[in-house]
């Protein structure tokens, strides 16, 4: 999914872990700082009607004056200085967008809406509104506080922008280079060249003036216009009096806008996108909220366009009110200067609105598991209970080919798994074979844990930064380690050894020995003098079994040592193993960072393909949340596959895997002093696939905690979206008595919809205003609003309100639809001033004046919750407690509950065994199977069943051929199987004939089964193919050179790896042959899954004869109950 632009001046996150790290750097910062960590608690919001930014685009003159003082009497030498000027130009955007201005969009592009929404737009530069000036003219007593944007929101129906592309080239004039090109695209916006903005047709089309220095902030040649209505873009920029009608203006009216737009402050913790960062939470965007909402009489879902327009120069446009027909009765258009827009889907007024989606995904809160309301249609056998069980413990069944080449079923599960496991220690791998285990009621292997080893493996392998950090880490702690070893094992053998400090200890006392030496008289005379006793050397290779002595407890230590801080850390005896590194201190090793970062990656499943942790698309089915364990046992897997690679010493035990291992468990063991918790990782955690996360991908996510659990502890790990509507989140915290009790799911403030009203349509208008107060430490939240007016569509309004709401130039249309939200927010105002006194509360609203903050929280819509109470650690698995969506939050009003329907009173699922008792089966005995690329050469009777005798003698080449299990063999001559046979050089495939060549060269003998059915009933044993190896007394021709004889490396199958191909010899040592077995336990492979049994002999030195000869090979079959006769072929040698 594409990621929403990151915070301006902000850090890119480094890993997805960047949550707990985030986290953990704000409390050492908060300690350093004296408790300050954050500028917003999480949870709240600050809204802001207005942010100038310190230069508006345009051009300035800077002028400077320098008064000249004398020293002593402090006259002025120059009385009239000269200024100095410097003029500058401040670029801003005009015509286009920067790339990540835009942070979100509601509704999204595609997705659906209620006909009473005002779409908004947010912008990732919070002071993008006002980077120019909207209006020129308004200068009201509010303006310190609210500022007309440049930019406005205005949604249109597809009939108010149509123009056909003859219109379109008819509103531009003949000096428009480009207007034979000229046409609408998606959103009914048209593409131009930046000059032909202002080369309007003026008889059909008005516009902004644009002189040519205005052209100089553009970053494209290219802008995009519409052309609206003459007759519409008066009713959307007219001003209007208290009763609905039009005012008269010279100019067209800019000032409702201020009041659509406002920044927002928000704390990011929780949300997904908006919180990737790994600096401070908080967060500014600019928001601008559409005053202009869909028509409410569709009966059908509409598509509604949606246009970012520029607001400059429309003040400009003259005559005004702009003629809507030209002299010849046409109508006309205005160009309004288009910046970004997109399309959504407007749906009836009985359509699905947010509140419903979130009562329906919290009718569907379960465990990560296929909910089998009923089981399927078959007996009631042990067998079935246990493959249903299976399936209720979120297995999978998948398509499995065994080593022995059979296909098969397999369970298989991720680390996302519905109930608990007991973790097991010390598992250790060297292939993952090892890890697989057979579930014995039912005959099926369980490869869960199999396949997460060659997961990590495989990862591990794909990161070459990785790869090459662990092999120095490896040869870091091997290197460290029998450099101690040897030491001790030298000196438990009694021989000197001096270590480099030992030898610089001894430096004093070395010269008074010499000394002595040249003084003392010679004892030993001649050449006994030089002689010293012997000894045997020491083994001190890396596997003697004095080094294994020692060697297990410094491999250790060195780990220890390659795993450490070079801080010091206070509180620690000397003698006390070094603190292990943490991320948040100085490694003494960087490649051990480099492989903590990866393997801690791994605990949190970061780069873990998806179908790995939703290994069934109905474990999370659409509209749904669904909650999981973390199984800590394939966490385990993953990771010792990843460590496996670079083990070049010790092939077997891997004594320094097990090691780093040891040192990541230490490392999660530790608590750093500044932070007083254990570094966390997953252990349980939630998707929630809905359009709800679609439309707010920044639905923020809390918990809450129960018991003495500390709340310091960081609980969300890992928030992400993974796809356009799957949210993931994982926690520190299984749901049990002292940690995880509830989740609560809230809309993003930010993007969090605006409504003209809770209750609207074509008739009336009712609206609720909210208890918004400017005092901080008032409690606003009440649910009841401090008053609820109703404006009905044929009456001016009650007490005298003034019109808030244009419907239609008639009262049976619905073609203007524009909230006059500057009526709106004057008389917002004048209520909470007149209101407030009467409860009690006279200085809960101060301002002066109306604001555009002010209306930033009366027009969004109320902020629903879903809440999901989680079951106890007793009651895992089991059913969920209600979920419930509540009403919105404090600062808007008091939440409330909502009617959902509850959930089934009991999950069918329990806990499998332990993995400890299912790990505890006998061990699966299979049969020597001679691997397929390294065929021996054995000897063999295989139409007599005598005992085989080897061609060399050697006794390792022995192989015994068993007599048939099934009793003596029927002769059949009709009905079999029916075989095609061929030979040609690998070479020269299809060549019809062998070459006598001087060379040795690779043979092909071609086994094609053919077309006849009847026969596929038939279980293959064994295919035999042999041909004379010298020529015989019968007369029969030789295939190989006489004096070379065969000494290929070996016989391969081509393709069909359920055979192996061995090649053997008769007791005469005459006859070659090869002999196809198959490598089913069964020892027999049914016809109808045979297409071809092809066989490549390597290295043949064929015979050369003085002309074209015809050599002889002999096919032979044999089935379980049938031995078919012999089918003789040729092989040309030319």
């Amino acid at each position: 999914m594409q990621k929403a632009p990151l915070a301006p001046h902000s850090t890119p996150v480094s890993t997805r872990r960047y949550l707990s790290l985030r986290h953990a750097k704000h409390v050492i910062k908060a300690q350093e700082s004296h408790g300050v960590a954050y500028v917003l608690p999480s949870g709240q919001e600050q809204l802001f009607s207005s942010e100038i930014p310190g230069l508006q685009g345009g051009d300035y003159v800077i002028s400077a004056t320098q008064v000249v003082h004398h020293k002593e009497d402090d006259r002025v030498l120059d009385q009239n200085p000269k200024p100095s000027e410097q003029q500058f130009h401040v670029q801003a955007p005009r015509f286009s967008l920067p790339e990540d201005a835009i942070y979100s969009k509601y509704p999204p592009p595609g997705q659906e809406a209620n006909h009473d929404v005002l779409p908004h737009i947010v912008f990732n530069h919070a002071t993008m509104p006002w980077e120019n000036q909207g209006s020129l003219v308004f200068q009201g007593d509010d303006r310190n506080r609210n500022r007309v944007p440049w930019l406005a929101l205005l949604t249109f129906t597809a009939d108010e922008l149509s123009n056909t592309p003859d219109q379109v080239k008819s509103f531009f004039s003949d000096s428009a280079a480009g207007k034979s090109n000229y046409r609408q695209n998606d959103t009914l916006s048209v593409t131009v060249s930046l000059k032909d903005i202002v080369q309007l047709n003026a008889d059909l089309a008005s516009g902004p003036r644009y002189g040519d220095t205005d052209f100089q902030d553009a970053t494209s040649e290219k802008a995009s216009l519409i052309f609206v209505q003459a007759k519409l873009f008066n009713d959307l920029f007219s001003a209007y009096k208290d009763d609905g009608e039009r005012d008269t203006t010279p100019k067209p009216d800019m000032s409702r806008h201020r009041f659509l737009s406002h920044l927002r402050s928000i704390n990011t913790q929780g949300m997904a996108v908006a919180g990737e960062t790994e600096d401070t939470p908080k967060r500014d965007f600019g928001v601008i909220v559409s005053n202009r909402c869909a028509p409410s009489y569709f009966e059908q879902p509409t598509a509604i366009y949606v246009h970012l327009v520029s607001l400059e120069r429309l003040e400009d446009i003259q005559p005004w009110p702009v003629p809507t027909n030209n002299a010849s009765g046409t109508e006309r258009r205005v160009a309004l200067l288009a910046l970004d827009s997109w399309v959504y889907t407007c749906l009836p007024p009985t359509g699905i609105d947010v509140k419903t989606r979130l009562e329906n995904l919290g009718k569907n809160v379960f465990w990560m598991q296929p909910n089998l309301k009923t089981a399927p249609e078959m007996p009631d056998t042990p067998v079935k209970k246990r493959a249903l069980q299976r399936i209720a413990d979120g297995f999978s069944m998948v398509r499995y080919r065994s080593q022995t080449g059979e296909e098969t079923v397999a369970f298989t599960r991720g680390p996302l798994i519905p109930v608990i496991v007991d973790k097991r220690e010390g598992l250790q791998s060297n292939s993952g074979e090892n890890l697989r285990i057979m579930d014995k009621e039912v005959g099926i292997m369980d490869i869960s844990y199999s396949v997460a080893w060659q997961l990590g493996r495989t990862m591990a392998l794909a990161d070459r930064a990785f790869t090459t950090a662990l092999t120095r880490v490896r040869r870091q702690i091997t290197s460290i380690a029998q450099n101690e070893a040897r030491v001790k094992l030298l000196r438990a053998a009694g021989r000197p050894h001096l270590s480099r400090l030992d030898l610089v200890g001894a430096l004093p006392d070395a010269m008074g020995l010499l000394q002595k030496l040249s003084h003392c008289e010679a004892s030993v005379i001649g050449d006994q003098q030089w002689k010293q006793p012997e000894t045997d050397p020491v083994d001190l290779s890396y596997r003697s079994p004095g080094m294994s002595y020692f060697l297990e407890d410094e491999l250790g230590r060195a780990a220890s040592l390659v795993a450490s801080t070079t801080d010091v850390r206070m509180g620690r005896n000397a003698d006390d193993p070094p603190p292990p590194y943490n991320e948040l201190n100085t490694p003494f090793s960087v490649d051990w960072m480099v492989v903590l970062k990866f393997v801690l990656d791994l605990y949190h499943l970061v780069n873990v393909p998806a179908h790995y942790l939703i290994t069934d698309s109905s474990h999370v089915p659409e509209e749904s949340i669904r909650f999981f364990i973390i199984d800590q046992n394939w966490i385990n897997a993953l990771v010792d596959g990843a460590l496996s690679l670079g083990n070049h010493v010790d092939p077997q035990a891997d004594i320094t895997r097990a090691k780093i291992k040891d040192q990541i468990k230490e490392y999660l063991k530790d608590k750093d002093p500044r932070l007083n918790y254990e570094p966390p990782v997953p252990r349980f955690g939630f998707f929630m696939r809905s359009e709800i996360v679609t439309k707010f991908p920044d639905l923020k996510v809390e918990m809450r905690l129960d018991g003495d659990k500390s709340a310091g502890d960081p609980l969300l790990l890992r928030h992400e979206i993974i796809s356009k509507d799957v949210m993931l989140g994982f926690f520190s915290q299984r749901p049990i008595t002292q940690g995880v009790s509830s989740l609560t799911f809230t809309l993003p403030s930010h993007q969090q919809y605006f409504s003209v009203g809770y209750d609207f349509d074509q008739t009336h208008l009712k609206l609720q205003y909210k208890r918004i107060c400017s005092s901080k430490g008032v409690d606003t939240s009440t649910p009841t609003p401090i008053s609820s007016p109703i404006w009905q569509r044929d009456q001016k309004g009650t007490d005298d309100r003034p019109v808030i709401y244009k419907w239609g130039h008639t009262p049976k249309t619905d073609d203007i639809r524009l909230l006059l939200v500057d009526k709106l927010a004057l008389d917002v105002h004048d209520t909470l001033i007149k209101e407030w006194p009467k409860q009690a509360h006279p200085e809960e609203w101060k301002e002066k004046h109306a604001t555009a903050a002010m209306m930033g929280i009366q027009l969004n819509a109320p902020a629903l919750q879903l809440q999901v109470k989680l079951p106890t650690l007793g009651q895992l698995p089991g059913p969920f407690p209600d979920a419930f969506p509540s009403g919105p939050l404090p600062v808007l009003s008091q939440p409330t509950m909502l009617d959902v329907a509850k959930y089934p009173e009991k999950i069918a699922t329990q806990s499998t065994s332990s993995l400890e008792d299912r790990t505890k089966l006998p061990a699966i005995r299979q049969d020597d199977v001679v691997p397929p690329h390294y065929t021996r050469v054995v000897g063999a009777s295989l139409l007599d069943g005598e005992t085989p005798v080897s061609r060399t003698g050697s006794v390792s080449s022995f192989v015994r051929i068993s007599p048939s299990p099934w009793g003596p063999l029927l002769h059949v001559t009709e009905g079999v199987p029916e075989f095609k046979y061929a030979v040609w050089p690998a070479k020269s495939p299809q060549a019809g004939s062998v070459q006598m060549l001087d060379t040795r060269q690779d043979l092909i003998f071609s086994v094609v089964r053919g077309q006849a059915d009847d026969a596929a009933q038939f279980r293959l044993r064994s295919l035999t193919l042999w041909f004379w190896h010298h020529s015989s007394d019968k007369d029969e021709h030789g295939l190989l050179d006489d004096e070379a004889g065969y000494e290929g490396v070996s016989a391969t199958m081509v393709s069909n790896l359920r055979f192996n191909v061995r090649i053997a010899y008769s007791r005469d040592d005459n006859r070659l042959l090869l002999r196809l077995l198959p490598r089913s336990r069964n020892r027999w492979v049914r016809v109808a899954d045979i297409q071809e049994l092809s066989v490549l002999l390597s290295r043949v030195k064929v015979k050369k004869y003085d002309k074209p000869t015809d050599i002889t090979v002999t096919a032979v079959t044999e089935y379980v109950d049938a031995l078919s006769p012999d089918v003789p072929f040729k092989i040309k040698l030319v």
